[in-house]
Order: structure tokens, then sequence, then C-alpha cells
């Protein structure tokens, strides 16, 4: 069982490759010789083989697999390919099932995830905002974590939406959330590197409303600085309230 209905598919089918092409593989081989010392070296060069091919496919993962199944079938005192045949069915019934197991018994919630995580990093962005206006102490390096983790479980959720089964969220809005906090993470650290400047009156009056601020009512500096200062904080008012309105909409 994987994480998701996605990597439980596209596990499935790694694995049904590598089983029958290490049965299939076995019983070519056997037919080789039935010298007991040469067969050893026909199953080294075939493991070999196995390895190599798996490792170019970037299949690296199920080389135990492929090999457990091709010196079964090549060692088989029975019938090589009833053996082989009964091999592969039993492997692919197997991973079936863990399939099955995924898509009914206990269905990842990538949906809820990626809800859950956003909240997560919301909260983690929103702290780090106050503390650069009061001028505190923060950890400006956590932004860019937070865009990442949720550009990660944004990714698996798109993944996700290709299975029969995917989750109901509203993917372009989720979509744009990613956008928002990539947004936030240029906005957030180009106000870190800017001098503090007086706050507008606009600014003054959003961060009372949204954030419990108060801020002390002074004379704005006619300046570029002053100007470009408030606009990234205007712009990070913004993607907050944005960032709002859009996890209402797609709340699991």
């Amino acid at each position: 069982m994987q994480s998701s209905v996605y990597d439980s598919v596209k596990d499935v089918t790694k694995r049904g490759f590598t089983a029958v092409f290490g049965v299939t593989l076995g019983y070519l081989l056997s037919k080789l010789t039935e010298d007991p010392y040469l067969e050893i070296l026909v199953c080294g060069f075939g493991v070999l083989l196995i390895l190599f091919l798996l490792k170019q496919f970037k299949l690296n993962r199920m080389a135990s697999l492929s090999c457990i199944v091709f010196m079964a079938s090549y060692f088989s005192k029975i019938d090589k390919f009833q053996y082989g045949l009964n091999r592969v069915i039993g492997t692919i019934i197997g991973m079936l099932v863990g399939l099955l197991v995924n898509l009914i018994v206990a269905r990842p919630r990538l949906d809820l995830d990626f809800y859950n995580d956003a909240i997560t990093q919301r909260d983690i962005l929103r702290n780090i905002f106050i503390n650069i206006i009061k001028r505190d102490e923060r950890n400006i390096e956590f932004v860019s974590g937070s865009r990442k983790s949720v550009e990660e479980k944004f990714e698996k959720l798109l993944k996700e939406y290709e299975t029969i089964m995917h989750p109901k969220m509203d993917i372009v809005h989720a979509k744009e959330l990613k956008g928002i906090f990539k947004n936030l993470e240029i906005s957030l650290n180009l106000l870190d590197l800017l001098e503090p400047k007086v706050l507008d009156y606009e600014n003054r009056v959003k961060l009372l409303e949204d954030f419990g601020i108060e801020t002390t009512e002074e004379e704005v500096e006619e300046s570029e600085l002053s100007i470009v200062y408030n606009y990234q904080v205007a712009n990070i008012l913004r993607c907050f309230e944005e960032m709002e309105d859009i996890l209402e909409k797609i709340k699991p």
C-alpha cells in the first residue's frame, strides 16, 4: 500500500513488469544448458543482466523481486512455464489486493493533506510577516520551506487526479493557492531586505483589521524606498486576503 492511489497504480505496473520480466528471462535461460556447472554461470549472468537493465530503466527498487522470481523460475524442477505463470499470477493478485486497499479501505486523503499543510504554512508566513513589521527576530528562510511544502503537496494532489478515484478538491483554486505562496515568498523576502519605513493609512488600517496590529500614525515619507516598502506590504496583505478566500473554497 502506497501513500496515494497514483503511487499504488504506478507500483503495481512496475512490479508486474519486473515479475514478468524475471520469470520470462529465467524460463528462457534455463533452456540454454542442463550442465550443472554452466547453469550456475548462466544464472549469474541472468542476475547481472537484470540488475543492469533495471538500473537503465531506473527500476532499482524492483531488483529484489525480479531476481527472486528469475532464480525461482530458472531452478524450478517442475514445468518451468507453468511455475512462471503461477508466480506472475500470484504476484499480480498480491499487488491488486494492495491497490484495492488503497482504493476502498484506506484511501489516502491527499486533498485533506494539501489543505491542512496550506493552513500550517499560512500561519508560519503570517508570523514571519508580523515579525518583519514589528522588527522582531524572524527566520526568513522558513518562507522558502513553506512554499516548497505546499508545492510538493500540490504535485501529489495533481498526480492523484490521473487516477480513477481522485479527490474532489477544486484543482484550479488549489493551483491558485500555490501561486499565492510563491508570490508571498518573493514579497516577504523583499520586505525583509528593505529598510523599515512608515506605513501609509491603507496599510495601517488593513494591518489592524486582519492582524490586530496597531501602528503609530506618522507622516509618510515621500521617497521611492517608502513607496516600494508600502507596495510590498500592501501586496502581502492582499495575498493573505486572497488566500483566505481560496482556503474557504477548497475546504474538504
